[in-house]
């Protein structure tokens, strides 16, 4: 019994080297490199997930390829390119925003030195052990 146990291992073990032979072979695996079949079958894949036309707003479609490279320039052009900005155009943005200016004399006091007064306001505010 042992041994027909030992033949149908054997037998199953030949069976799986050829199967694993047989789909290296079919693939053309060798390495990291994929060979024919499976480099024609992720080519048919790739021709799957390509865009073939572009609808605009009129439901017309440009299937053209010179056209189609032309759309998506003008579009990225379009999108990645600024105006020039002028110190105008920037003040009167400051002016409208909500931001918080300094008085005269805070302005003044920033170039001072610091005093003893404000060191000792600073500490009688600390939390103990920090």
């Amino acid at each position: 019994m042992e041994a027909a146990q030992k033949q149908l291992a054997y037998l199953d073990l030949n069976k799986t080297k050829y199967s694993i032979l047989h789909l290296e072979q079919s693939f053309h695996v060798g390495g990291n490199k994929c060979g024919g079949p499976l480099a024609n079958r992720l080519h048919v894949q790739c021709h799957v997930m390509c865009v073939e036309a572009l609808s605009q707003t009129d439901n017309s479609e440009i299937r053209n390829d010179d056209l189609f490279t032309a759309k998506f320039r003008d579009f990225y052009s379009d999108l990645y390119t600024t105006q020039p900005i002028t110190a105008d155009t920037i003040d009167g943005y400051l002016k409208n925003a909500n931001i918080p200016h300094l008085s005269s004399i805070q302005v003044e006091e920033i170039d001072q030195p610091i005093r003893l007064e404000e060191v000792i306001a600073v500490i009688a505010h600390l939390k103990l052990h920090n």
